[in-house]
Order: C-alpha cells, then structure tokens, then sequence
C-alpha cells in the first residue's frame, strides 16, 4: 500500500495578470489522505482558459475520488463529464467555443497508482538518486526531439517549444491520453505533476538535487526558483512517499506461532501416551466358620 507522507503544493500568477492554472485539491483542502490530485493549465490564446482548466480539475477530481480503486475506464468516463459540461458552458458563452487547458492527473489506489496527461505539463517520478520515470509532452518540439531533429537542449529554447499538439477541448478524443501505473514506490520518493511555469526555472535534472536537499519543506524550495523569475503561471502538487510495515508479517509470525503450538501439543501428546488406570483388585470376602472344641470331662481319670 502507498502512503503520502507530505503534499507540497502551488498556485501562482508568476509575471501574469491573472490565474489561468487550477489544481484539485486546492491548496486549503489538499492533505495525504487525497487519492486524487489534478494539475490543470488553460490554454492561452483562448477565451475562457481558466474556465477550462477549472471545470477539468473539478470533474476530474470530484468523480474519482469516492471511488475504492479507480480504473483507465474511470478516468476516461471523467473525460467524457468534462466535455459535456464544456459543450454546457459554450451556450451560454460562445466566445468559448474553442477553450481547451492541459491536464496531469494521479489516482492513489492500494496497489498502483494510475497517471493520465494530455498537452505539456507534466509527471516526474524522481527520488534523490535519480528520475524514475517521466511522461513525454504533447508539443511540437517534443515531436521534433522523438524524430531526433532537435535536441532535449534545442527543445528548451525553441521559438515554438509552447505549442501543444495535444489538450482538452471540443475536439478531444480518449485517444488523446496517455497513460502510465506505478507499481513500485520506494520511501522518499517523489511524485510531481506540475504546467510548464515550473519548469521555466525548475529543470528534470534538477529534481534529485531538491531531493538530497536536507530542507524538509520541497514547496519552498520550488517556490523559490519560480517566485519572481517564472513568466508564465506555476502550479504543482509534490507527494513524498514513505514506507509503509506490510500488515501480512504478523499475520504470518502468528500463524507461525500457532503451527509450532500444535506441533509440540501433537508431539507431547504421542511421546507420552495416556495410560489407562489400573483396576482395583476386588476383595473377596469369605465366612470361615468358628470350631470350638468339644468340652473335657476331667472326673473320667479320677
């Protein structure tokens, strides 16, 4: 089982003037109990955007996390609520007709945890040794690095590294997402879902290093490579893991304890077999007669 041992989280306008990022939970309500964290990022360009990013959070959010063990159908049903209620909101706002926003997504269950994405902001599973595993954008340069005509280097300064070839829209289908399980976590590692504001100033490679840092509170240490340098809105949610005792081990050490138990109760038991008890001898009881002797007539010899 997967336990969240702290959640680092942020929301910020960085060098903009309005807030188009949303995540679910928000920062007032999120806690290591959550199984459901969303990281949204309006599209810009587009009208409405943080209407966008709102109402895929919140669905997203909302839908998943009364569920026991949340599945890729689940998350896909969630897709299908989102663009109905996009379809809701362009009638009465047709300006919006074209809003579209980004989308991590991570669902805590028992055994695994399932990571879904679409556009460019992105999932890191890191720990101090290293990056474990993370998901590849939905752009154009990212493209251009798969195709290997750029490099990871030429893509972070690409004049079109901000074009997405894929979002949540009107036009989205579920072919549009990509899915990833964790099955393995080991104590202390990371788990990041974060919108490209962060990683203005927040390179990959960067991560290990904010893992090794001895400052316990991650967020800050994000916070500050972001605050006051990052142009673009910045929103993450960080989940540190820790090891959890596995419940079997002394269910186990029990059933062992047991098993041993009978085993000498078994042994005893044959070694020194139950000896019947000894009859009592039955007294036989006899009448034996009295002889008394006749009389003698002492005056015959007189």
């Amino acid at each position: 089982m997967f336990q969240i041992s702290k959640v680092f989280s942020l929301l910020d306008a960085g060098k903009r003037s309005s807030i188009e990022d949303y995540i679910y939970p928000n920062l007032n309500d999120v806690n290591t109990k959550t199984k459901v964290f969303v990281v949204c990022d309006g599209v810009g360009g587009e009208a409405k955007g943080e209407e966008a990013s709102k109402i895929v959070a919140e669905t997203f959010g909302k839908m998943l996390s009364h569920l026991t063990n949340i599945t890729k159908e689940d998350i896909l049903a969630a897709l299908d609520a989102s663009l109905l209620r996009f379809k809701l909101f362009i009638e009465d706002f047709p300006e919006a007709e074209n809003m579209s926003t980004t989308l991590t997504l991570a669902c805590i269950n028992k055994r695994e945890i399932i990571v879904a994405w679409c556009g460019d902001s992105k999932i890191v599973h890191f720990n101090e040794k290293g990056i474990k595993w993370k998901s590849l954008d939905h752009s154009f340069v990212q493209h251009l690095v798969n195709i290997n005509q750029i490099s990871l280097e030429e893509a972070s300064t690409h004049p079109q590294r901000n074009l997405i070839t894929r979002c949540i829209n009107l036009q989205t289908t579920t072919n549009d997402f990509d899915f990833h399980v964790i099955d393995s976590i080991e104590p202390n590692d990371y788990l990041l879902l974060a919108s490209d504001g962060i990683f203005e100033k927040v390179s990959t490679s960067l991560l290990p290093q904010i893992a090794q840092n001895p400052e316990p509170n991650k967020g800050y240490l994000i916070n500050e490579y972001c605050q006051n340098y990052t142009r673009d809105n910045y929103s993450m949610h960080l989940l540190q893991f820790e090891a959890t005792k596995s419940n079997f081990l002394p269910k186990i050490i029990m059933g062992l304890i047991i098993l041993v138990g009978l085993g000498i109760w078994q042994f005893t038991k044959t070694q020194n077999p139950k000896i019947p008890p000894t009859p009592q001898n039955k007294r036989i009881s006899v009448d034996i007669p009295t002889i008394i002797p006749p009389a003698v007539d002492s005056t015959k010899n007189h």
